[in-house]
């Protein structure tokens, strides 16, 4: 003869139940295991595992040596040289350059 171990089951938003006993027990939610027999709560097996990545801020790599004669980047405080496809040297550069021009335009506003 097979004994069937019987599923614990959720009656309320505050308490599941463990029908391994006579009467069955009752179990706040918060428990995840049942305090006599050991039995998962309904809401573990549910439970999902979330993957979280932490994003690292990339360290900016050094630019090899190159010849003069390459066009430098347009931000006036920067000497490096440009990307491909860009005037500027990274994209720090060009924030920098758009917050500049920003503030010249709201000087001559006012």
């Amino acid at each position: 003869m097979k004994i069937f171990k019987q599923q614990a089951y959720q009656i309320d938003a505050n308490t599941w139940v463990c029908p391994e006993h006579l009467p069955p027990l009752r179990m706040p939610i918060q428990c995840e295991r049942c305090w006599m027999c050991n039995q998962e709560s309904p809401l573990v097996k549910k439970r999902e595992i979330k993957v979280v990545r932490i994003s690292r801020k990339k360290k900016e790599k050094p630019l090899p040596t190159l010849p003069q004669d390459l066009p430098k980047c347009e931000w006036k405080d920067c000497d490096k040289p440009q990307r491909e496809n860009s005037k500027y040297c990274s994209r720090t550069c060009s924030n920098a350059n758009a917050r500049w021009r920003h503030r010249e335009r709201q000087k001559e506003k006012e």
